[in-house]
């Protein structure tokens, strides 16, 4: 057995909204969202190389331990909504990060 995320990291907390639909002019509609607690969310910054040199691109992402966050078993899908701190992200991809014992945490990448 892996041991999960140290406490010392996992200080944040956010909403996560799913889409429930579109509504009559053609906007996003999102359920009453949940409480994600216990989580880390970061900044990165990404280079990657185009034809005229780098780009860089600042973008955020959200550590959910299999353990040490709430509520657990909660999986994150792609176009979900996360408030923190005043703002509106959204999911642009995930990758869960295994160990021996099974899903050790996901990391979440906002924009």
């Amino acid at each position: 057995m892996t041991r999960s995320m140290s406490s010392r990291v996992l200080t944040c907390s956010a909403t996560a909204y799913a889409r429930t639909g579109i509504d009559a002019d053609r906007n996003p509609t999102w359920d009453g969202g949940t409480e994600l607690g216990g989580v880390w969310i970061t900044n990165t910054v990404r280079r990657t190389k185009g034809s005229e040199g780098y780009t860089t691109s600042d973008t955020m992402t959200l550590f959910f331990d299999a353990d040490g966050s709430t509520p657990r078993g909660w999986q994150p899908e792609k176009g979900m909504k996360i408030a923190y701190m005043g703002g509106e992200y959204y999911i642009q991809g995930y990758t869960p990060c295994m160990s021996p014992a099974g899903l050790h945490h996901w990391e979440i990448e906002l924009a």
